[in-house]
């Protein structure tokens, strides 16, 4: 090996080495920047706050690039301010808390609001780059002018935008592509942090509130169980009032624990009772407790709150304003120190107050309510009780005073007659119960039921008051000459020895002649009472009128028994003791027994004599009865017969079929007579030879089927006409003559039917149980019944054949009938439905706008009746539905729309409202709702809820609501209003990120009204002609010479100056002022670009036009208006439009493009790419020139995917005809790519920012 290959060698080793170094170093950066990646997209999750977020990615970024220079920029789209939570600059030593929040419009022109709005990466590599940068934008430095600057946005779907810098002021800090992606990639996992923590935020929110939701509750148990402790302390307070009020007859010891009980329920500490004098002229204080007016001494009747009282009769509560006007008044005068607050409840006894009780404060920290006012009022009324209770105790005392003194006084009077009142006392007590003795024998005679009893009882009564220990009562008989005795007690003689009783005469008895000379016999004969002593009897027997007859008795009482003016009989009681005798009372009491006696005895024969009248009676009764029921049986069967005969006659008329009627038949003849086989047989109207059977109820036989005419019983009777019975007597004989077909019935009966001499058949009933015998009986009426049974069939059979007729039109007009209700049932459903069509949406069938704001106007009225009553609109509009309906097509958003209908309608309650207003937009009215908490609940569940993917077509779908809530507690009065705020609230939803609800308040009020006044001044603004019209040009990029123009609005606000399009714009859209607009500045445009106009250089003029215009009918004529009034060559006119307002509707685009490509002016397809980008579509528009969104220009040069959509946009223009124009250059290689990619115009701040006519004429002069 020679030296010079050896040093070859070894130089190549080395440059492996060394080659191999780098390879490492490469290998460890990127695994360095792998890692640091990885720490970022960790913090975007892990972080836990923003601030700690951008410390850490601040710090880790420093690692990989000149970072001294950092912060972080936030857009508020709801204060429409700018933020800066992250600050860091070295020549600016200010904080994030010293910058606070900026206002957008002082930024308008800041680098950093430029990132936000045009969310665009900016790389600026030196000072010169800088200034060129701000130049080109119109923008305005802030701050220190940096050596290198590097700005990427942060990017979140609909969302918060903002924007990362880092910038150097030295020269010698440089950034690099992979700083940038760096930085981009920071950006995006601050985003998705942002997400998160917006998401964290929401679950904080909502468990905040589920946690302020169960405070509110646990409160609300607190104050419940408070309350219920309270109730139970007043509830013992009242017992104890009550109490104290009926335990002591001491009023005045009652007041002291009254004060005390009072005490205990209210602030009582200045307390006292007034009492009026007797003689009502002052008041006494018997209890006084107060610590500032210590007054207690009696006073004259004043002016005071106490006698306020004591005249009004009611309690009373005078706070110290009330007391004020009442002295002003002159109500009041009251003495002592004025309380803060009164309250006084009167003593009321009866009709008259005899006091007040009261208690005050003089401090302004007690005040009294209505509530103290009733304990103190019911304080009140206790102690009326025991006053009252008292006056009577007085009362009681006084008058038992005068009583003893009284009695005191007549003491000595009692004493004299004491035995005299004893002796009447002890009379009227025997007199008391000889009456309740008489009292009782009066109520027996009443009640007699045995006779026998009714002496005993009798017996019993007599002997409380006379010694009837030999007692007997006698009846005398006139009519046999006989003495009864029904009732005889007496142990001195048997009964039987002198008297006797038969079967057929029971009662003791004797004859009368017997015993004439007895005492007994005295008082029959003479009708006299007798009481006899022994020198009674003794004059007695010497005048002859009594004999010896028994033993005599000490004393002998007997009183006649008189009916109706004769003697009926005596009762007797007769002693044989000396220490028992009879006297005056005894005569009495057996006189007034006696004639109860008379009395039951009376009543006692006039009811056996009724019995026996009603016996004599009731057994004529019962013949007359026999008679008239054989009578009316005979009457039944007549009447029978006749309803028989009248239901045959009916029978002809109803619409029933033949075998309905035969039964019907059967079921009245069985009515009339045993026919529980029964038959009906009839001569064949075509064959009169053979006989049928049409009815036939036999269970000992079948049916028999039709017969040529024999020798049978049944045929019998059709050819004699006559009626045939069959019995046990004569059956024998029959059947000799006459053949039986069948087994032989016990009896048989058949009658013919015979109808004008014409015989039709026969009626045949037979039986086979001997203990049903027919019998000439039922053979006449079963042969007059067979008259009407052929009438009834005749006219049956002539009736068939005229319903069969009947039934025949019948089914003719029914068809006809059914036609025309088809008919009728169609217009009513075609009606119905127009009707719910009227109210319903056609896509979702719910409710529509009209039916909504129906419900909510009466939602309204209901709220302005019941002021606590609650309701709520909530406003909601799908979020991306638009790219979704484009993207999709209009049958997958059209089912997007129903499914969210299902879900919406499973969210609520049966009483609320879901209503589709029309496109995505949905409203839900919440009925009787307890609060607005419910409402954001219900929002919060299908904001959830509507982020769920939807299938639709096979396709997973996502969409989200923004909602927008007004709640009733506003006051409403019209449905418009409401649903105006509503709608307020949603777009204020939308601009804080969409996917969620807002409230709407008198800020977002004020806000609208600012937007309605800003409507209003745009709207004068376009009519007045104060919008300018800016021209951006459009260049050749084959020699970069101006084509021509596009026209875009600025608006100089005489208030607020330079108002940005994007402020305007979208409120021109929304308001429908757009069209005017577009209008206006096509005429502007147009009169200036024609002024322009040279025949070496044309100029064309490009004015956007909005969807809005494709649902007037007028455009085309209006252009035609512009063209004609500004002279301007048509074809030098171009109107871009949307791609996405072309695909709304695709048939009324083409007639409109077509039209005004018949005036002859150019159509151009605004940012195409960002909607359809169908070709099937494309070709089907008359379009002349297709233009390349910014957003694929952005980024051409660093991005391949935005090159390769360019470069098939500028292929299909080529294709098709068309002339490709690119927009929004900004930098000399996305000039340079466009270029490559055979693009042929172009438009930028890179040429040149808009600009008024006078710097576009210097413009056009210059180039």
């Amino acid at each position: 090996m020679t030296a010079s290959s050896a040093r070859e060698n070894a130089l190549s080793d080395a440059q492996r080495v060394a080659e191999l170094e780098a390879q490492l170093r490469e290998r460890d950066d990127a695994l360095r920047t792998q890692q640091a990646l990885l720490d970022i997209a960790d913090l975007a999750y892990k972080a836990g706050s923003l601030e700690h977020l951008f410390a850490s990615s601040h710090a880790i970024i420093r690692q990989f690039m000149y970072a001294n220079n950092f912060y972080i920029a936030l857009e508020h789209k709801d204060r429409n301010t700018i933020s800066f939570p992250y600050y860091i600059d070295t020549e600016d030593p200010s904080t994030s808390d010293d910058i606070g929040e900026i206002p957008i419009g002082e930024m308008n022109r800041s680098l950093t609001a430029y990132l936000m709005r045009n969310d665009t990466t900016v790389f600026v590599r030196s000072a010169e780059e800088f200034e060129q940068l701000l130049h080109d934008r119109d923008l305005e430095l802030v701050g220190s002018p940096p050596q290198c600057l590097l700005g990427v946005p942060i990017r979140r779907t609909g969302g918060q935008q903002g924007a990362i810098v880092v910038q150097s002021y030295v020269e010698s800090a440089r950034f690099t592509h992979a700083d940038r992606d760096m930085l981009s990639f920071l950006a995006q996992h601050i985003a998705t942090a942002f997400d998160r923590f917006e998401q964290r935020e929401l679950l904080e929110l909502e468990v905040a509130e589920r946690t302020r939701s169960l405070q509110e509750k646990n409160q609300q148990l607190e104050v419940n169980l408070r309350e219920r402790e309270a109730d139970k302390k007043l509830q013992a307070a009242l017992y104890s009032l009550a109490q104290l009020a009926h335990g002591t007859d001491d009023i005045n010891a009652t007041f002291p624990k009254l004060h005390e009980i009072l005490g205990s329920l209210f602030y009582a500490k200045n307390f006292y009772v007034a009492l009026i004098s007797d003689d009502g002229e002052e008041i006494t204080f018997p209890y006084y407790s107060d610590d500032v007016d210590i007054k207690t001494e009696t006073r004259k009747l004043g002016h005071g709150v106490t006698e306020y009282t004591l005249h009004s009769l009611k309690p009373e509560l005078i706070q110290r304003n009330d007391l004020i006007r009442l002295i002003e008044e002159g109500e009041l005068d009251p003495p002592g120190t004025h309380p803060e607050s009164w309250i006084g409840a009167p003593i009321i006894v009866g009709n008259s107050a005899f006091g007040v009780i009261a208690s005050q404060s003089y401090e302004k920290d007690h005040i009294f309510s209505e509530k103290d006012l009733e304990l103190l009022s019911f304080a009140a009324d206790q102690l009326a009780e025991t006053l009252k209770r008292q006056q009577d105790s007085d009362a009681i005392m006084l008058a038992n005073i005068t009583l003893e003194a009284r009695v005191e006084q007549r003491t000595w009077e009692l004493s004299q007659i004491n035995e005299q009142m004893e002796s009447e006392i002890e009379e009227r007590r025997r007199a008391e119960e000889l009456q309740k003795t008489l009292f009782t024998i009066d109520e027996l005679t009443h009640q007699i039921d045995d006779i026998g009893q009714f002496y005993n009882e009798i017996h019993q009564l007599i002997g409380k008051f006379i010694h009837a220990k030999h007692f007997f009562i006698a009846e005398y008989n006139d009519d046999n000459g006989k003495l009864y005795f029904p009732y005889y007690v007496d142990d001195t003689q048997n009964l039987a020895d002198f008297t006797e009783s038969t079967d057929d005469d029971p009662i003791p008895h004797m004859p009368f002649e017997l015993i004439r000379k007895t005492m007994t016999a005295y008082v029959i004969r003479t009708g006299k009472s007798l009481l006899a002593n022994d020198k009674i009897r003794r004059e007695l027997e010497a005048a002859g009128e009594i004999g010896l007859v028994g033993v005599d008795p000490v004393d002998w009482l007997g009183v006649p028994l008189i009916k109706d003016n004769k003697v009926a009989g005596v009762i007797v009681v007769q002693t044989y003791d000396e220490q028992n005798r009879f006297g005056k009372i005894e005569h009495e009491l057996l006189q007034f027994v006696a004639s109860h006696i008379t009395t039951a005895l009376e009543r006692k024969s006039y009811r056996d004599a009724l019995e026996k009248r009603v016996e004599e009676r009731t057994l004529e009764l019962e013949q007359t009865n026999h008679k008239l029921q054989e009578q009316i049986s005979v009457r039944e069967r007549a009447e029978n017969l006749q309803t028989a005969l009248f239901r045959i006659a009916d029978m002809t008329n109803s619409a029933t079929d033949m075998t309905t009627f035969y039964r019907q038949i059967h079921e009245i003849i069985a009515r009339l007579m045993y026919a529980k086989y029964f038959f009906i047989a009839l001569l064949d109207s075509d064959q009169s030879n053979t006989l049928t059977f049409p009815y036939y109820i036999d269970i000992e036989t079948h049916m028999p089927e039709p017969r040529a005419m024999g020798n049978h019983l049944t045929e019998h009777v059709i050819r004699t006409g006559k009626p045939l019975l069959l019995t046990p007597d004569n059956s024998e004989d029959i059947q000799k003559a006459i053949k039986i077909k069948g087994k032989i019935p016990v009896s048989w009966l058949g009658v013919p039917l015979i109808l004008d001499g014409e015989i039709l058949g026969a009626l045949v009933v037979q039986t086979y149980d001997t203990a049903f015998v027919l019998s000439k009986n039922e053979e006449e009426i079963l042969t007059y019944v067979s008259h009407h049974v052929a009438t009834a069939l005749d006219r049956k059979r002539a009736r068939a054949k005229l319903e069969q007729r009947v039934e025949q039109r019948t089914m003719e007009l029914r068809e006809v009938n059914l036609s025309l209700e088809r008919q009728i049932d169609k217009r009513r459903q075609i009606e119905k439905q127009l009707e719910h069509d009227a109210f319903h949406d056609a896509l979702t069938q719910l409710p529509n706008r009209m039916l909504f704001m129906d419900r909510l106007n009466q939602l309204i009225a209901k709220g302005g009746r019941d002021t606590r009553f609650r309701y709520a609109v909530l406003f909601l509009d799908l979020d991306r539905f638009k790219v979704i309906n484009d993207s999709l097509g209009h049958l997958a958003g059209d089912k997007l729309l129903q499914e969210v209908s299902n879900r919406l309608l499973k969210l609520v309650r049966p009483q609320d409202t879901v209503a589709r207003l029309g496109g995505d937009e949905f409203c839900i009215l919440l009925d009787d709702i307890q609060g607005l908490t419910m409402a954001e609940l219900v929002a919060k569940r299908v904001c959830d809820d509507l982020t769920q993917p939807f299938n639709i077509d096979g396709n997973e779908v996502f969409t989200s609501t923004s909602i927008g809530i007004a709640y009733s507690a506003l006051k409403y009065t019209a449905a418009d209003d409401m649903l105006r705020d509503s709608d307020a609230a949603m777009y204020q939803a939308k601009m804080l990120g969409k996917r969620q609800y807002s409230v709407f308040d008198k800020s977002m009020h004020a806000k609208a009204m600012n937007t309605l006044k800003l409507e209003t001044e745009l709207r004068n603004a376009i009519r007045a002609g104060d919008i300018d019209v800016y021209y951006q040009p459009i260049v050749r990029l084959s020699d970069q010479q101006i084509d021509g123009f596009e026209a875009l609005a600025r608006w100089h606000h005489p208030n607020q100056g330079l108002i940005h399009p994007g402020d305007f714009i979208p409120l021109a859209e929304e308001s429908g002022l757009i069209t005017e607009l577009d209008l206006a500045m096509c005429l502007k445009a147009c009169l200036q670009v024609a002024q322009w106009q040279s025949e070496e250089r044309p100029l064309t003029i490009s004015v956007n036009l909005s969807s809005k215009h494709f649902s007037r009918n007028d455009l085309v004529e209006k252009i035609a208006d512009i063209l004609e009034v500004s002279s301007l060559k048509p074809s030098l006119l171009k109107l871009e439009i949307t791609e996405s307002a072309l695909m709304e509707n695709v048939t009324t685009a083409q007639k409109l493009l077509r039209a005004l490509k018949d005036l002859g002016v150019t159509l151009a397809m605004d940012d195409f790419g960002t909607g359809y980008s169908s070709l099937s579509y494309l070709h089907r528009f008359p379009l002349d020139v297709l233009k390349v969104d910014r957003c694929f220009v952005d980024e051409i040069d660093i991005k391949k995917e935005n090159k390769a959509i360019v470069s098939t946009i500028v292929t299909l223009a080529n294709t098709l005809g068309m002339t490709s124009v690119a927009e929004g250059i900004e930098t000399a290689e996305q000039l340079a790519t466009v270029k490559a990619l055979g693009c042929d115009l172009g438009q930028g701040y890179l040429f040149s920012k808009p600009m008024s006519h006078q710097d576009a004429e210097r413009a056009l002069r210059s180039g």
